[in-house]
């Protein structure tokens, strides 16, 4: 949302950038407060800082050091290149509909080992989810309406039962939506 005001919708990734290189140890520090208040599944410490200890570095250095764990602390460090090149290209100006939003979420997803799900089940577990988001990408690619089916349905109540949550991409997707909105013509 700051780099949308810096740039008057033109330049958006230059001016994300430049937000990025802006972050300060004040901004890590309130990241890390949110991410302990959120207690996300999986958390576990870090070596250099830990998010339950007063961060020592700016929030942009901070995340480049999870980065290679961590799908969302990667974005800080490519200037939320995940987004821009996977996400929002599923996302034709003015279509946020639920299907757009399916798309989105199935691209990342496919593309992404959810970190959520490692951090949670482990590498081969994502790996399996991410396999089985390609199939489904691919078959909606094909025309199958994906609500419509009971086989899409199934999967997602396995992965339910199983308690794995491709919780990552959720925030992902949502990031993108909310990208999405903020750069669409008034």
């Amino acid at each position: 949302a700051a780099a949308v005001e810096r740039c008057a919708k033109h330049g958006l990734r230059q001016a994300l950038e430049g937000v990025l290189a802006d972050l300060d140890r004040d901004d890590a520090a309130a990241a890390f407060r949110a991410i302990t208040s959120a207690q996300p599944g999986g958390l576990g410490q870090a070596p250099a800082e830990d998010v339950r200890r007063a961060p020592s570095v700016g929030l942009r250095e901070a995340m480049a050091l999870a980065a290679e764990r961590d799908s969302i602390a990667r974005q800080y460090v490519t200037g939320f290149e995940d987004l821009f090149e996977i996400a929002l290209p599923q996302l034709p100006p003015g279509e946020v509909t639920a299907a757009g939003v399916q798309r989105v979420f199935l691209a990342l997803l496919a593309r992404l080992p959810d970190s959520h799900i490692v951090r949670k089940h482990g590498e081969a577990v994502a790996q399996t989810v991410m396999s089985a988001a390609q199939r489904w990408q691919a078959q909606a690619a094909a025309g199958t309406v994906l609500d419509e089916s009971p086989a899409f349905l199934a999967w997602d109540d396995e992965l339910k039962a199983a308690a794995i949550n491709p919780g990552t991409t959720a925030d992902l997707t949502v990031a993108a939506l909310l990208l999405a909105s903020l750069t669409e013509p008034a």
